[in-house]
């Protein structure tokens, strides 16, 4: 009888330990499922999901800038601020520019991708002429300045993408951080001397990016794109040096811009009482692009 007992209690306990071991597996097994994957297992996004596309890419473009603010103020030009000097000044455009750009991106969802865009844009050189008199016609002050500006800029992206055809059309937007750097140099020249002018400014703010692409698969690992993306950057304030002076370019009251040292800054205030501030930017460009992508999986 206790012979009995003992074996269908074994077979009891083997019973439940079986249904429990069977039980864990299961649902390890489903915990362990791809959170990224759809319930349906045909899905041919299922087994991307599961191998984590990612995307490297490079991207070169040509752009083009419109007038803005930035520019129309940079017309007002006026290195002398008192009312009594004669001054003219004229500006080339600043209408072309060139990007090339790094990106990095994962697929999240069967359409949506995030990632990174590191880039850089180089706006054509532009010029500055500018002449002035206080004894007119006797005595004469030509300034020519030549500008560099280029932005680096970093910025989050998302990209969302569906089919069509053969192709892939994908549409994203982003935004970051970018650093404006603006170089100068040129001279001023009058009857009586020569004067060098250099400068070296640099300014930050936050940077926005709208972007649409038709991709088309050339093998299993790359992926051609072609498209076009709009690119905006802010900067509050340039700092730097110009003529060996800590300064910045300053716009005053009047509406005229110069670029003064600092303590030329607190000078024009005290003796003109000219109300001024730090010149600020707020430009952007459309370009047009064509990059290569590589894409892998782990």
């Amino acid at each position: 009888m206790n012979t009995k007992k003992i074996f269908f209690t074994l077979i009891l306990f083997l019973s439940l330990t079986t249904g429990t071991i069977y039980s864990q597996a299961k649902l390890e097994k489903q915990n362990t499922k791809d959170a990224f994957a759809e319930e349906d297992e045909e899905s041919p996004a299922v087994e991307r999901f599961r191998k984590r596309d990612f995307e490297l890419g490079i991207r070169y473009g040509l752009g083009y800038h419109a007038e803005d603010r930035f520019e129309s103020q940079l017309k007002n030009y006026k290195s002398e601020s008192s009312p009594y000097i004669i001054n003219y000044t004229s500006l080339s455009p600043i209408r072309n520019t060139s990007n090339s750009e790094f990106l990095a991106r994962i697929r999240l969802f069967e359409n949506g991708k995030a990632g990174f865009v590191y880039g850089n844009t180089k706006f054509n050189r532009f010029h500055l002429s500018e002449i002035t008199s206080l004894y007119a016609p006797n005595l004469y002050t030509t300034t020519r300045l030549n500008f560099n500006l280029s932005v680096e800029y970093f910025f989050l992206m998302y990209t969302h993408e569906f089919k069509f055809r053969n192709f892939f059309i994908e549409a994203g937007m982003g935004m970051g951080i970018n650093t404006v750097t603006w170089k100068t140099n040129g001279n001023a020249i009058s009857r009586f001397e020569y004067t060098p002018q250099t400068g070296f400014m640099v300014g930050n703010g936050l940077g926005y990016k709208l972007e649409a692409s038709v991709n088309k698969k050339i093998t299993d690992h790359f992926v051609l794109q072609f498209g076009g993306f709009y690119n905006y950057y802010t900067v509050p304030s340039f700092n730097g040096t110009f003529n060996d002076n800590s300064g910045s370019f300053y716009l005053r009251s009047d509406g005229t811009i110069a670029p003064l040292s600092n303590s030329e800054f607190r000078d024009s205030i005290v003796d003109t009482n000219y109300a001024s501030r730090q010149l600020d930017m707020r430009a952007g460009n459309i370009v047009i692009f064509t990059s290569i992508l590589f894409r892998f999986s782990l």
